[in-house]
């Protein structure tokens, strides 16, 4: 950065915030050397380094065909504190300048988060606490913005459509709470790499270690970045991205090789798309390493490759792609765990022995049906609103996906709603599925990504 700005009238306070971090203090010796150390000893550290320097990369591989999105996210979410979460995000983002000044958190409106996402687009977005976010929704929404890479389409007041705001973002994340804590959907899963703790648990002995390093991250910080962008310069963008791509397809080669043959043709699927997110990052630390001129003796290539794989099979080990219909399963359990007063039959009772009314309006009734016993009938309306909100598909596609799988009771002409007589009168049409289904016993339940999922002997 020049030692004086001049900033245009319409920059405004928070915006220049993030610009004055973005730039070098102390030793570009000293840093090298942090950088070198902490990645070969904690290889989930380089990751989150290369991750950090991924994001200049996206706009080449998009164009290119190897990504098929503008951006993702890494998190490192626990809830066990003085781990190096935020350390972690403090080295990562001390490439590119002053860690204070480039952290932000969740608690920012709609428009605040498509502002910082355009003002940082080809650099990363360094990111901490979920739990303050404004709206369950928002952390949501972020993952899809990054992967769309564009803001919400706006009216201008002269008729028309305002220009909308693009941009290539990689999002660190530093939190409590997982991002994908706050949806269901696989589009969720497939798009936010997920690691452990990057220093290992808490741990007294290697505490002074983590304090010293960011020390170090705060002191010195900002000349590994110059130094990267002007390698991408002069010799990838110089050779039309070829030594970028060669490099892509090797790393994306490597990692698709180590996904285990016996696994699922769904998880195979998600896998797939989860290694071009990772090959990149290790592309970026990879490329960030040449720029600093790490020799082959200093791990030129030895520690992009251990932080990728180390990475890469935690992510492998960890990754959940269980059929549409179960997962659907899940989230209904949940949503009716959490709304049983709203279900007609199963209110609770008042001191008087009356049932109370429900806070809203019933989502579902109790039911008898011949043949199968006592269900939970949901009324069509309420269940494909849920569907809607946490897997983000259609309804009917779950309907129809629950009479294959014999989780609903079909009517005489196999249709997925039949006619019940309603704890709330009279009759209606309901999808109904058995209460064991939807309340299992908790010995004959299986946990599925946070959410204890009813099977059947047969693992249906």
């Amino acid at each position: 950065m020049p030692d004086k700005i001049v900033w245009s009238p319409n920059i405004r306070g928070a915006e220049k915030e993030l610009i004055e971090a973005i730039g070098s203090v102390g030793s570009a010796e000293a840093q090298r050397q942090t950088l070198i150390e902490t990645c070969r000893r904690w290889p989930l550290a380089g990751f989150l380094v290369g991750a950090s320097c991924a994001a200049p990369l996206l706009r080449w591989l998009f164009a290119a065909r190897r990504l098929d999105i503008h951006g993702f996210c890494v998190e490192v979410a626990s809830d066990q504190a003085g781990i190096g979460k935020s350390t972690g995000n403090e080295l990562a983002a001390s490439v590119w300048g002053n860690p204070s000044g480039l952290a932000r958190t969740f608690d920012r409106t709609a428009v605040a988060w498509e502002n910082l996402l355009y003002l940082m687009c080809d650099m990363p977005v360094f990111l901490e606490e979920t739990q303050l976010s404004r709206n369950d929704d928002f952390p949501t929404t972020l993952v899809y913005m990054l992967a769309l890479g564009m803001g919400r389409e706006r009216g201008s007041r002269t008729g028309g459509m305002r220009q909308t705001k693009s941009f290539y973002n990689v999002a660190l994340l530093a939190s409590e709470r997982s991002i994908k804590s706050y949806s269901n959907r696989e589009g969720v899963e497939a798009r936010v790499l997920s690691l452990p703790p990057i220093f290992g648990g808490r741990n007294p002995a290697i505490q002074q270690d983590i304090d010293d390093l960011r020390i170090q991250c705060v002191t010195n910080y900002g000349h590994a970045g110059r130094q990267y962008a002007q390698y991408l310069v002069d010799y990838v963008i110089v050779n039309d991205n070829k030594v970028l791509l060669d490099l892509f397809d090797l790393y994306a080669r490597s990692l698709k090789d180590a996904i285990p043959e016996h696994k699922s043709g769904e998880l195979v699927s998600m896998a797939g798309r989860m290694a071009s997110r990772v090959a990149t990052c290790g592309v970026g630390l990879q490329l960030l390493m040449n720029s600093l001129g790490v020799s082959l003796e200093e791990g030129n290539q030895t520690i992009p490759y251990q932080a990728t794989h180390a990475a890469w099979k935690y992510i492998l080990e960890n990754t959940e792609a269980a059929p549409l219909w179960k997962r659907a399963l899940g989230v209904i359990q949940s949503w009716a765990a959490e709304n049983v007063q709203r279900i007609a039959g199963m209110e609770p009772v008042s001191y008087m022995g009356v049932a109370k009314p429900p806070s809203g309006e019933y989502i579902a009734s109790v039911v008898n049906v011949k043949g199968a016993g006592e269900c939970i009938g949901f009324f069509p309306n309420a269940l494909n609103e849920c569907i809607k909100k946490y897997l983000g598909t259609e309804g009917k596609e779950i309907q129809q996906a629950f009479l294959r799988e014999k989780i609903c009771m079909p009517d005489r002409e196999g249709n997925p709603t039949r006619n019940q007589r309603l704890k709330t009168g009279g009759t209606g049409r309901v999808i109904c599925i058995p209460v064991e289904y939807i309340f299992p016993p908790a010995n004959d339940s299986e946990t599925m990504n946070g959410v204890t999922t009813e099977l059947d002997g047969d693992e249906r």
